[in-house]
């Protein structure tokens, strides 16, 4: 049974497994030698320049989720229904334990993907100073692009966006910020 302790966090007591090992953040992975996983010549490049800007989640009631997330203590930024030329798109936007959530009842992608999109986590939106860039370095790598680059403007800004999808089938977005409203 879950147990209140101080500074609203919840502490859960699981009987029967072992304490969990922590380990230093040094020791967590191994390093990893260049030398044996590129081919001989070719040297490393430096990798994306991005940081998380939001994770997305597909849910079935946008209002019902965010007043949930708020009462967890999030803060809602905005909550409104786009008009685009694929129809209208309702979504909300939160700020919640260091990072935001975008929660939508139909993601903008789903329709360009080989099956359906149940509801839960969808992508990760990576924030990178120049899309186009990256996409080129992206699609050397074998990245499908689901949505070329677009410019979207709504209530959080205008934005350069682009949706992708790595060799192994896990959806991102590539996003630059034209203008924060947020």
């Amino acid at each position: 049974m879950p147990k209140q302790t101080g500074g609203g966090t919840v502490a859960v007591a699981l009987t029967g497994m072992p304490p969990p090992r922590i380990r230093p953040r040094s020791d967590a992975l191994p390093s990893i030698d260049p030398a044996k996983t590129l081919p001989e010549g070719e040297e490393r490049q430096k990798g994306m320049d991005a940081r998380l800007w939001n994770i997305g989640m597909k849910v079935r009631d946008v209002k019902a989720e965010a007043d949930y997330f708020v009462a967890l203590g999030a803060d809602l930024r905005i909550h409104e229904t786009l008009s685009t030329p694929d129809g209208t798109f309702e979504y909300a936007l939160l700020d919640f334990a260091g990072t935001r959530l975008f929660l939508t009842p139909v993601t903008v992608f789903e329709g360009r993907l080989p099956g359906p999109l149940p509801e839960g986590l969808t992508h990760a939106v990576f924030e990178v100073a120049d899309v186009d860039r990256e996409l080129e370095r992206l699609v050397a790598l074998g990245t499908e692009v689901l949505i070329p680059p677009i410019e979207v403007s709504a209530a959080l800004g205008s934005r350069r966006l682009a949706f992708c999808r790595s060799p192994g089938g896990l959806v991102f977005e590539v996003l630059q910020i034209r203008e924060s409203l947020v």
